[in-house]
């Protein structure tokens, strides 16, 4: 059900290039008004769910409606949409006034007159001079450069510039603005300034604007709602108050702000993590079954600092830094490592307690702690499945079945199973993975796109150029982008008839 007083709607909205899913099944609404950040690393989608709703980019399938009507077969100029990008593509040989008003020189404005029968029809006309003007001495001084109107854009800051080009993609009064990563270009100074220029601009306007970044503070700072995506998808919708505190998973939590990251285990009513039981809200208390794997996220600023011995685990400070308003401090809770916050000093190789109010622990359910894939078997009684073929013990396929001394297999009544090409379901958990950058390791090859520190290793996700993606655990530091072999203990490799249960 839509938002009242929607103006657009994104459902099910995909984006395929060369066989690459870009955006997947991207269900959104957005209302009359709302400043809406979109969220998320490089490459995960943002950029190309802007030019869709610009009408850059067709989607491959999906609606994308504009106060209920679909609008994909509208061409962008069009739509009463206008579009800020991080270049801002100025006109270096005209002044200011020129630049701004480029757009309403070209634009027609309906209006009704009589036909010689006494007909009332609509016809349309240019803008005249003394109209460009109003309109340009407004955008001027809702982007406070007012007087500018005959300087030159080489004559100008970027901060100045960036101005300049949101003057000229609001004079035409679009229904909603779009920003893609605009700011990109500016240093940290001007950066932030803007950030609080946009919000304010944003109120005087009253129209709608959706901004892309992959900068968390800005999100924070100017956003009514965050939309935060990865890898073509949405992970969550919300303020930004509540995307910090209740994030949905442990992607949300390592992008929006700082985090710590545990592996925890539901307790009786409790959560263990850092080898500790902790105490927890009587609403998380209902979600979980005993025993069950979780993800649990501690705000740095969450945990407070007692005496040693005094809170519900010790640990030793190993890492000190002043930061003006507190000092942030790294410690290790056994083979764990804690991020904290404190206004209090403490020093180096002091030991000290830790302990958390029951609200401020997030607990959170595992995604998945397995791989799965769609495999099939070889005439050989192997698996294949990622592009690479292993070894198993296929007679646990078949119940009764054995290999005899030829190397056939045979059913428990002794005929011959043909094994080729039989689909099936493949079960890799995380622990049977490891990777290396010794490519000749492996047949399966692939990058690293994303990592998350999880409290004493990082999780990582390798994805290959065939787009097979691999889940680990691992205890040392990879970047981004690494080029690695991923090897696979085949004896960890769970292999089940299609249509068995994973």
């Amino acid at each position: 059900m839509a938002k009242e007083n929607c103006i657009i709607s994104l459902q099910g909205v995909t984006k395929i290039f060369d066989g690459t899913s870009v955006v997947e099944n991207f269900n959104l609404d957005i209302t009359k008004g709302e400043f809406v950040t979109f969220l998320g690393p490089s490459g995960c989608g943002k950029t190309t769910t802007l030019r869709m709703i610009a009408g850059f980019e067709t989607p491959t399938s999906g609606q994308i409606l504009l106060n209920g009507k679909d609008i994909i077969d509208i061409p962008p100029y069009k739509r009463p949409i206008n579009t800020v990008f991080q270049r801002y593509a100025l006109f270096p040989y005209l002044n200011i006034r020129n630049n701004i008003a480029f757009g309403l020189k070209l634009a027609k404005v309906p209006y009704e007159t009589t036909d010689k029968k006494g007909n009332k029809v609509t016809k349309y006309r240019k803008y005249t001079k003394e109209e460009i003007d109003t309109k340009v001495k407004r955008v001027l001084k809702i982007v406070d450069l007012e007087g500018f109107e005959k300087r030159y854009i080489s004559t100008l800051s970027g901060g100045q510039q960036q101005r300049i080009a949101i003057a000229r993609a609001i004079v035409n009064e679009p229904e909603i603005l779009l920003l893609d990563e605009p700011l990109g270009a500016l240093d940290l100074k001007m950066r932030k300034e803007m950030q609080l220029e946009l919000k304010e601009m944003h109120k005087k306007l009253g129209i709608t604007f959706i901004y892309v970044t992959h900068d968390q503070e800005e999100a924070l700072t100017m956003s009514d709602t965050i939309v935060v995506m990865n890898d073509g998808e949405i992970q969550q919708v919300g303020k930004p108050k509540e995307i910090y505190d209740e994030p949905n998973n442990a992607f949300v939590a390592d992008f929006i702000g700082e985090s710590n990251i545990y592996t925890g285990t539901m307790i009786k009513n409790r959560v263990k993590f850092l080898g500790a039981y902790f105490d927890i809200s009587d609403e998380d208390k209902e979600k979980f079954e005993n025993n069950e794997k979780v993800d649990v996220v501690v705000r740095p600023e969450d945990f407070v600092v007692t005496k040693k011995g005094a809170g519900t685990v010790d640990g030793v400070i190993i890492s000190k830094i002043f930061k003006g308003m507190h000092y942030e401090y790294i410690l290790h809770v056994g083979k764990a490592e804690v991020i904290i916050q404190s206004t209090k000093e403490f020093h180096e190789e002091d030991v000290v307690g830790l302990e958390v109010e029951p609200n401020n622990i997030q607990i959170m359910k595992k995604p998945f702690t397995s791989n799965f894939y769609d495999g099939f078997l070889t005439k050989d009684y192997k698996v294949e499945f990622a592009d690479a073929e292993f070894e198993i013990d296929v007679t646990k396929l078949y119940k009764g079945s054995k290999i005899d001394e030829d190397g056939v297999l045979l059913d428990e009544k002794g005929n011959e199973i043909y094994t080729e090409d039989v689909e099936v379901n493949v079960n890799v958990p995380f622990e049977a993975v490891t990777i290396t950058d010794d490519l000749d390791a492996s047949d399966i090859n692939g990058n690293i796109i994303s990592m998350i520190y999880i409290g004493d290793h990082y999780r990582v996700l390798v994805r290959t150029d065939n787009e097979e993606d691999f889940t680990l655990d691992t205890e040392y530091l990879w970047n981004e982008n690494d080029r690695v072999a991923v090897i696979i203990d085949k004896k960890m490799i769970e292999v089940t008839p299609k249509g068995a249960k994973k």
